[in-house]
């Protein structure tokens, strides 16, 4: 690793961490989204991307806090878990009447 220059190593890494993006963005837009879906899977960016929790704030807190929520990346899959666990999932009948639905409609 030490051989391999910096930039290199980081045009590498964008380009990997890029394919991943793609590669979970290609699965989102494959699986039909409920609101709840959408819902969720949007708090999640947003909390992700969002620099607002500062380390001042979180040095208040327990260090295993700091950890959790210092991360842009564990904080927002936190938020998605504890977002899937507490929004009610829809009816299965109701899903199924939808997709039902979107069907006869591109037909």
């Amino acid at each position: 690793m030490r051989q391999i220059p910096a930039p290199v190593l980081g045009g590498a890494t964008m380009v990997m961490f890029g394919c991943v993006v793609a590669a979970g963005i290609r699965i989102i837009t494959q699986t039909p989204l409920s609101r709840r879906d959408v819902l969720i899977v949007g708090l999640a960016f947003w909390r992700g991307s969002w620099r607002g929790v500062g380390a001042a704030f979180l040095s208040h807190f327990p260090p295993i806090v700091g950890d959790l929520f210092g991360s842009a990346a564990t904080s927002g899959g936190l938020v998605a878990i504890a977002l899937n666990l507490i929004l009610p999932q829809e009816q299965a009948a109701t899903k199924s009447l939808r997709s039902q639905d979107d069907r006869a409609e591109s037909v």
